[in-house]
């Protein structure tokens, strides 16, 4: 049998770009969530892009360059978007 992450996914009602970023750099694939009552937009977490059915796209790695408030308040300085992007791209 293949080693394979596993297929858990987190899910959060949040969709602010800080905290789809802290999720990007703590290693997870983010995308949309499905939208509720309350929420347009959530989001979705998992170790495996194929458990999501909505990745993160270009248009918000664009849009997150444009934020006020595109990263968590206590990142480490040496983390770039490239790093981001390229996870989400595994």
């Amino acid at each position: 049998m293949k080693d394979s992450p596993p297929s858990s996914v987190v899910t959060t009602y949040s969709s602010s770009t800080a905290v789809r970023a802290a999720l990007l750099y703590a290693g997870f694939v983010v995308g949309y969530g499905v939208s509720t009552d309350a929420k347009l937009q959530t989001t979705v977490a998992s170790l495996s892009k194929e458990t999501l059915k909505k990745p993160l796209d270009d248009a918000w790695f664009k849009k997150r360059l444009r934020s006020s408030r595109p990263n968590p308040h206590d990142l480490p300085t040496h983390l770039t978007l490239t790093d981001l992007r390229e996870n989400q791209l595994c």
